[in-house]
């Protein structure tokens, strides 16, 4: 990195197309199962601040090059007190598998729980992720707190099901905060 900067004067010179050949073969030793959106343009994205929270709203069509054309809706709340909830919908011409991922930061203690449920341990607070609309499963990820720095970190993932609607809510354990497909309660508010 300090090379790169002219910090430190480099070993050889390397040319851009070299270091953009080399960002390619690290992407493919990721890996990654799902293919990901490719210029995904956002639509009818919309915020609003009410009393109970902030609720953010949109969809994009950055899969439509998939089979069964897929596009992507996704509500966030930020409700009081202190839970988000988020909604995610895929329509499709098809059954279209989903993944939406979770990161916490490196020694957070994550546990899967009965049904799709999770603990989380981080900070010393206490949380709890409630799903619906498919399985949640514990992977290991990564965070780079800087460039060329890679820390292990859990990650929940939540696979979609068979349905188009699946989501979670994330509160401090002890709040009273749920959802089905039906929507999100907490703390008494739907």
């Amino acid at each position: 990195v300090r090379a790169l900067r002219n910090l430190d004067p480099p070993a050889r010179r390397v040319e851009p197309d070299q270091l953009d050949l080399a960002a390619a073969r690290l992407l493919r030793e990721e890996r990654q199962p799902t293919p990901v959106g490719r210029r995904a343009r956002p639509w009818d994205v919309v915020a609003r601040v009410t009393e109970d929270g902030l609720h953010l709203s949109g969809w994009h069509d950055g899969y439509r090059r998939l089979p069964g054309r897929p596009v992507h809706h996704r509500e966030l709340e930020l409700v009081l007190p202190g839970a988000l909830a988020v909604w995610d919908t895929v329509e499709s011409g098809g059954r279209q598998a989903a993944v939406s991922r979770v990161r916490f930061p490196p020694g957070a203690r994550v546990t899967l729980g009965e049904g799709a449920a999770a603990a989380i341990e981080v900070g010393g607070a206490s949380l709890v992720l409630q799903a619906f609309g498919g399985e949640l499963a514990l992977e290991e990820g990564h965070y780079a707190p800087r460039f060329g720095e890679r820390l292990a970190c859990p990650v929940l993932a939540l696979h979609k099901g068979p349905g188009p609607e699946f989501g979670y809510v994330l509160a401090r354990a002890g709040a009273a905060a749920r959802i089905d497909p039906g929507g999100a309660d907490v703390a008494g508010r739907r």
